[in-house]
Parts: structure tokens; sequence; C-alpha cells
């Protein structure tokens, strides 16, 4: 994940990037201040790549009737996906 800061325009990724959008929404800066702590100790970005590498994603429209399946049953009882 990649982000712009507001001041000076720097890129930023991976746990920096999670602080800058979590550090927007008042309601998230107990958790951007967990992760910007976590970050100055040097253990924010590998904890960081270690649920990034165990996260999955359906691509956009790269989905097949079997995808659709697993999807309705892993939302039985929410809206239709």
């Amino acid at each position: 994940m990649h982000s712009r800061r507001l001041s000076g325009g720097a890129y930023v990724n991976g746990c920096d990037s999670l602080v800058q959008i979590m550090s927007r929404g008042p309601l998230l800066w107990p958790a951007a201040a967990f992760c910007w702590l976590l970050s100055g100790l040097g253990a924010g970005q590998p904890l960081y790549d270690v649920i990034a590498r165990k996260r999955h994603f359906v691509p956009v429209d790269q989905c097949d009737l079997t995808c659709r399946e697993a999807q309705k049953t892993a939302f039985a009882g929410k809206e239709e996906v």
C-alpha cells in the first residue's frame, strides 16, 4: 500500500502508509499511535509484511463461479455480494 503525505508530498508505504491513513480519522487515532510506535521501534514494517503476505484478495473481474459461491457462503445472512 502506498500513500502520499500532505506535508511535503513524499510517498510512503507499508506501515507508514497505514499511519497516514489512520491519522485522518479521529476514531482511528489510537490505532495510528500504536502503529506509529511500532514503526518507531522498527517492528511496524515487519508486522505489516507478515499481515500483507497472508491477506487474500480477488482481482477485479477475475472471480469465476466457484469464487462467487464462496463469497455467498462467507457472507451468508448479509446482503447480496
